[in-house]
């Protein structure tokens, strides 16, 4: 199953599209993944580009600023970086995004 997976997305990244039949084949392969696993699949082709990255990235410390996640252990740095997964931040970096995103004080 998974090596369908990384073959239709090669296939995808080669081609530049897929047909419905491959579309249909990728989405019931990623959902069936997801159930065994209990993991989250997402494919490079559905992440979200942001071209406002650092306003993203500010609002992202906003949230773990929030009284909800004031104490260790919480998990937010977990959902940053779901996040970074499901967003392709245009012109940062990651390394850069986690710097920006760990650093005390906004500029």
């Amino acid at each position: 199953m998974l090596s369908l997976i990384l073959d239709l997305c090669e296939k995808q990244q080669a081609n530049a599209s897929l047909s419905k039949r491959d579309c249909a084949a990728l989405r019931k392969a990623g959902k069936r993944f997801e159930k065994i696993t209990g993991l989250g699949l997402i494919f490079e082709f559905e992440r979200i580009e942001v071209n406002a990255s650092y306003d993203l990235i500010r609002l992202w410390k906003a949230i773990r600023n929030l009284p909800e996640f004031g104490h260790a252990g919480s998990g937010i740095h977990r959902l940053f970086a779901q996040m970074m997964k499901v967003f392709k931040l245009n012109k940062v970096s990651r390394p850069s995004a986690r710097n920006y995103y760990n650093r005390k004080e906004d500029e």
